[in-house]
């Protein structure tokens, strides 16, 4: 085997250096470690020193179990490897929240999906936060202007009246229903300029008569 000239290994050397930059740069992504220690659906572990985690920093994870019915809040455990990666005491583990609106709310077992990327920061000594959110099921606006809506066939929209929760499928329903009231109310309903006797002599039992002047 050819030795290597100076210049060969001082170039090897710069290239090893710009892939370790690359390196630097390129977003690891955390899978969940999954425990048979862990009977709590809640909590989601991750191999992943703590300390390396601060509010610039930001943590790509993705979780492998998924609690769809669990109103609970997601909690994240971090392992520390030099205790071979267990449950011990000295797991830190930090609270999911999400951003709504202009506070911060806790992010519910049943919107935590397994095999899609949350990115995480850390928030607080007890918070982490999502930065990259986006709900399934359920979407709070404090504000929202749409210029045009489509509602699939199975779809409805609920409303808040201020007192009670209206489905627009029911109030499409509703008017519908008035309208029909209205169109048999018009059928019952006759005017003319005679007497009365004589404009309802034909008509059926129920019609309401209204007399006008003949201009």
């Amino acid at each position: 085997m050819a030795e290597l000239t100076q210049a060969q290994l001082n170039e090897m050397v710069e290239t090893l250096a710009n892939v370790a930059k690359v390196f630097k740069y390129t977003p690891y992504i955390y899978r969940e470690v999954f425990l048979e220690a862990n009977t709590d659906p809640l909590v989601h572990f991750v191999k992943f020193k703590e300390a390396l985690l601060d509010e610039k920093n930001v943590l790509f994870f993705i979780p492998t179990t998924f609690a769809e019915t669990n109103e609970g809040g997601v909690k994240i455990g971090f392992l520390y490897p030099g205790e071979g990666y267990n449950i011990t005491n000295n797991v830190k583990y930090y609270n999911v929240k999400i951003e709504q609106g202009n506070s911060y709310v806790t992010l519910k077992a049943k919107d935590f999906y397994t095999s899609r990327l949350y990115m995480l920061r850390k928030l607080n000594d007890q918070d982490l936060v999502v930065i990259n959110y986006r709900a399934d099921a359920n979407v709070l606006f404090e504000t929202a202007t749409i210029a045009d809506l489509e509602i699939p066939l199975n779809g409805d929209i609920v409303i808040n009246d201020g007192s009670n929760l209206r489905s627009i499928q029911t109030l499409i329903e509703d008017i519908d229903d008035l309208k029909q009231d209205v169109a048999q109310l018009k059928t019952l309903i006759k005017i003319g300029t005679g007497a009365a006797e004589d404009e309802l002599a034909e008509e059926p039992a129920g019609t309401v008569y209204i007399k006008v002047e003949d201009l």
